[in-house]
Parts: C-alpha cells; sequence; structure tokens
C-alpha cells in the first residue's frame, strides 16, 4: 500500500474504525435476536452466526430480517 493515502497510520487508524463500527453493529444485532421472539431458534442461531462471522453484512442482514423491539410505553 505504498503510495496510497492509506499507507502507514492512517490505514491503521481506519482499519481500528472499521473494526469497531463493526463491532457495534454486531452488539446491536444480537440485542435485536434476543428481543426477537417470534423468529425461530434456528433463524436465530444462523442469524447470530453469521452476524458474528461476516463483516458488515452479517449484522446488516439481521437489522433487516429481524422486526425492530417494541419500547414500552408509559402513560
Amino acid at each position: 500500500m505504498l503510495g496510497t493515502p492509506l499507507a502507514g497510520g492512517w490505514y491503521d487508524i481506519a482499519w481500528t474504525c472499521a473494526v469497531l463500527a463493526n463491532l457495534a453493529l454486531v452488539v446491536v444485532a444480537l440485542q435485536r435476536l434476543a428481543a426477537a421472539h417470534d423468529v425461530s431458534r434456528l433463524a436465530r442461531a444462523v442469524m447470530a452466526v453469521a452476524a458474528v462471522f461476516v463483516p458488515f453484512l452479517g449484522p446488516g442482514l439481521v437489522m433487516l430480517l429481524t422486526p425492530a423491539p417494541q419500547r414500552a410505553t408509559h402513560h
């Protein structure tokens, strides 16, 4: 990667940011899976494995395929 803008320290910073962003997505995806009680166990297991082992695409698919958790409303 010599001669590119991401050479050296910038590459390390960009890589670290990408890894941290993916970890945040994985955490949110796993929380959403834990709250999705209307999804089968097998589907939840497959999506959890995909969320952990397929960077960005796995967590994105989990968030698209599982319903958003309902927030409790206090009146």
